[in-house]
């Protein structure tokens, strides 16, 4: 379940734009390579990454109440697939 989630997350964040090595640091995954000891954290944290996170979750929200509207189609939306090709592949 904690796996699925991080997948989930780690998705809707790429469908969402965000950078992968701002993905990498929200998801607190190590950053290959020597550069990565010169980033610090708690700077980004401030506001970088929370503009970041707050694109991700926008994304969440905003899949969650198209599934209100339309029952049926969550999984639709959350890969962003329109229905139509949905209801063709089934």
């Amino acid at each position: 379940m904690g796996n699925d989630l991080r997948q989930t997350f780690r998705t809707i964040a790429q469908t969402a734009g965000v950078p992968e090595l701002d993905v990498h640091l929200l998801m607190n995954h190590s950053i290959p390579g020597v550069n990565a000891g010169y980033i610090t954290r708690s700077t980004l944290l401030r506001d970088h990454l929370r503009t970041q996170q707050e694109a991700v979750s926008r994304k969440m929200i905003d899949a969650v109440r198209g599934a209100k509207q339309n029952e049926g189609q969550a999984s639709a939306i959350w890969i962003g697939m329109p229905s139509r090709k949905l209801a063709a592949s089934r």
